[in-house]
């Protein structure tokens, strides 16, 4: 074998190459050729080495050297000639297909008759030579496509780049991608800051400002999953230009922490009854819970960018108390969804206190069912319908009133019983009444008033604070004059503040409702 490969397949050796690479000439050409004579002469250069008793690295050499590096040069040489010609006929666009598609045809064909061991240096040759010479046209392309929104063509560039490495040769293309994110979400909260459909309105402000980073969110990660194959240093990019116009745009000066408090009166918004004109209906077929659960997996999608997340919990904890108090939740799913949701993407820490808030409320519940049931089975009985809730000061964003207030007769009896009762059954506790965050329901009879509503009464739904002063025109507990006459007690502010207990700052607001 040696004799023959020194004496005779030295001399023929530059005969048969040059065969070879007319044959692959014709093929690249499209031509019809027998693609196995190529496959034939590679594995006769590999067979020169096989009577050597070196490593596998020493029987390769005659393959490697006489056959793979000569093929090497002659193919790059071809498809140089081709990518200069490509680049003066047609555009980028043109070459980046005409380039994908060729490559794709080498990848096929290559397997077919070069030896296993020389694939990588072939094809990182060939992307060396199409691919990595043009990566300056290619970034100049990058940005126009993104402007045109061509997700085809995006991914064709994309994946005709990550053949030379997924590593720091994207990098150009990740950082044009960030700096573009950013710009188009910081001009969408700039057009809608300036619509007239904000006024400094926090809940108008909050909707529009969410659904602009959503729509911009929504559009880039659709062009990350699409065209950059959920590319991990894309996906990086993505969030950090999220991350930079969220917390600092139009809408949310520089050091002002207003997007977390936006987004957590979004959260309020869709967690609350009466905001139908922010939850949206969900696609066709789908349920009320399943559009609510979508629209706050879409809250804890921004959430994840926002860098104030303690100023998130501070006002999404202030809105959650308000609802459970006065019951305006649309749901106890949604609130406990969401309380899972949160709990999944910040901790256990970041949901404690909001957990305990709906531990308080459910032990209320019992209590107040065991309340009314004492007072029912004993000497006691309340003379309208009583509902309280006993919040722990510590989970709580709650501030005890400044004024106490003198409650009318009929309610402090009720309440000092309650007072009685839990001090009881829980020794050492001190209760705060926070009258201001209570409300009623009183029907009222106006002597003047004609018809069959005025005979049947007039039910208002007020504060504490207003049922309170209304008690006061009643001769059971009024402090006035003239409930004889027919026009009705007359009371001035001065009995109104000494009769409640109420500062003059704090009754005013509460009379201009009647």
């Amino acid at each position: 074998m040696s004799l023959w490969r020194d004496q005779f397949f030295m001399s023929i050796r530059s005969t048969l190459l040059d065969s070879v690479f007319s044959l692959m000439t014709r093929i690249r050409n499209g031509q019809v050729a027998d693609i196995n004579l190529v496959k034939s002469v590679a594995d006769s250069f590999v067979s020169l080495g096989n009577d050597d008793s070196g490593g596998m690295s020493k029987r390769m050499e005659v393959y490697e050297k006489y056959f793979l590096v000569p093929f090497i040069k002659a193919s790059v040489d071809y498809y140089r000639e081709e990518a200069d010609r490509l680049l003066q006929e047609g555009s980028t666009i043109d070459y980046i297909v005409r380039v994908s598609s060729r490559l794709q045809e080498e990848d096929d064909r290559v397997e077919l008759y070069l030896h296993e061991s020389s694939l990588k240096e072939f094809k990182d040759a060939l992307n060396k030579v199409l691919i990595t010479r043009q990566n300056e046209k290619f970034c100049m392309e990058f940005e126009p496509l993104l402007d045109s929104r061509d997700t085809l063509n995006l991914k064709r560039l994309y994946s005709l780049m990550a053949r030379t490495g997924k590593g720091s040769t994207l990098d150009p293309l990740r950082d044009v991608f960030s700096a573009y994110v950013k710009k188009a979400g910081l001009e969408a909260i700039k057009q809608v800051s300036g619509s007239e459909d904000t006024g400094g309105a926090i809940a108008k402000d909050a909707r529009l400002f969410v659904n602009a980073v959503l729509g911009v969110h929504s559009l880039f990660a659709g062009i990350l999953h699409d065209s950059f194959e959920g590319d991990t240093g894309f996906s990086k990019s993505l969030d950090n230009a999220c991350m930079d116009f969220i917390n600092t745009n139009a809408m949310c000066p520089d050091g002002e922490p207003r997007a977390p408090q936006m987004l957590a009166h979004y959260c309020d918004t869709l967690l609350k009854k009466g905001s139908g004109n922010v939850r949206k209906a969900g696609a066709e077929g789908a349920s009320d819970e399943d559009s609510l659960e979508a629209q706050l997996s879409q809250a804890i999608c921004v959430l994840k960018y926002i860098s104030a997340t303690d100023v998130f919990q501070k006002f999404y904890s202030q809105h959650l108390s308000r609802r459970l108090v006065y019951e305006q939740s649309v749901s106890s799913y949604g609130e406990e969804m969401m309380i899972s949701k949160l709990k999944e993407n910040s901790g256990v820490d970041f949901t404690s206190r909001l957990t305990r808030m709906f531990t308080d409320m459910t032990i209320s519940k019992e209590m107040s069912e065991e309340f009314k049931e004492k007072c029912s089975d004993g000497d006691f009985a309340i003379p309208f319908d009583f509902d309280m809730k006993v919040l722990h000061t510590v989970s709580w964003p709650l501030k005890a009133p400044d004024n106490k207030l003198l409650l009318p007769s009929q309610l402090s009896s009720v309440c000092n019983r309650f007072t009685n009762y839990y001090q009881n059954k829980h020794n050492g506790r001190k209760l705060n009444w926070m009258w201001q965050h209570s409300k009623a329901e009183i029907k009222m009879f106006f002597p003047k008033a004609t018809g069959p509503a005025a005979k049947a009464g007039y039910i208002f739904h007020v504060s504490t604070f207003q049922l309170a002063i209304l008690m006061l025109f009643s001769d059971e507990s009024g402090p006035g004059t003239g409930y004889d006459s027919p026009n009705g007690p007359t009371l001035t502010l001065e009995q109104i503040t000494q009769a409640t207990g109420l500062s003059v700052d704090i009754v005013k607001p509460e009379l201009e409702i009647f």
